[in-house]
């Protein structure tokens, strides 16, 4: 995908493989988007509630947004199986992500080896405030948490909008979560938590 960092800023095309500000663009459904700011790491700085997204077409419009609407913790969950009918964190407290979001029906056309992003755990991870990754974050605990019908989909297709939780484990006091679904450093965005 093609994206923009600021309004009239130049666009790169072709597959996204320019710096993260040339591929992750802020979009709150306002033409031309609103330019990002960017961490130490090369993450775009997201807050709660407030899209970021992949821009399309000289940053006119969104191919892909992504909502982080929640991040809680909690020291037990809802099980994903009837038994045990609740799960207790490890490592911690887990760490519940509510998350929401769309895919542009054309997305393939912009990204044609890569028609689909994942929205699983698997492209969340954490890090402390200096940008260390934590290691533990995916426990077996955090996997168990929530029955299917309330976790967001593994992969969102083209056409397609998303909602559910992601649940993580954590040990720290204070960090990031950081999406980043292509697993290039740098490449994707981080809310604080």
């Amino acid at each position: 995908p093609v994206a923009s960092a600021a309004p009239g800023g130049a666009a790169t095309s072709g597959n996204g493989s320019g710096t993260a500000q040339e591929r992750a663009a802020v979009n709150d459904g306002a033409e031309g988007g609103r330019p990002v700011a960017i961490a130490p790491s090369g993450d775009v700085e997201a807050q709660l509630g407030v899209p970021v997204g992949l821009s399309v077409d000289g940053a006119t419009r969104a191919a892909f947004t992504l909502t982080v609407t929640d991040i809680a913790r909690a020291q037990e969950c809802p099980s994903r199986i009837a038994e045990p009918a609740v799960v207790t964190a490890e490592n911690g407290t887990f760490l519940v992500v509510d998350l929401n979001a769309q895919m542009a029906a054309d997305y393939a056309a912009y990204d044609p080896d890569a028609p689909f992003l994942t929205l699983d755990r698997d492209a969340f991870h954490l890090t402390d405030q200096d940008g260390n990754i934590q290691e533990d974050s995916h426990s077996v605990a955090s996997y168990a948490c929530y029955p299917a019908a309330e976790r967001v989909t593994p992969f969102i297709n083209p056409g397609e909008s998303a909602a559910g939780k992601v649940v993580l484990e954590t040990s720290l006091e204070h960090g990031y979560l950081v999406y980043n679904p292509w697993g290039v450093p740098g490449s994707g965005w981080r809310w604080a938590f």
